[in-house]
């Protein structure tokens, strides 16, 4: 798993991800649309985050209502 996280975080890190989230929480296209990522990348990036437990107070509903 370690090997994960230190593939995922900087990605997150380097693609201004978490930057965008510290306002609050947004979901994963809103985080792709914003930052000019693909969305079906940024899902998957951000359910690497979630399921690493990399997750701040911030880390966007996926899957919203």
């Amino acid at each position: 798993m370690g090997a994960v996280v230190s593939r995922l975080v900087p990605t997150g890190v380097r693609l201004g991800v978490f930057d965008k989230l510290a306002d609050g929480p947004l979901t994963a296209d809103e985080v792709a649309d914003a930052l000019e990522l693909n969305r079906h990348g940024t899902t998957v990036l951000l359910e690497g985050l979630t399921g690493c437990r990399a997750d701040t107070p911030h880390l966007p509903h996926l899957y919203p209502d």
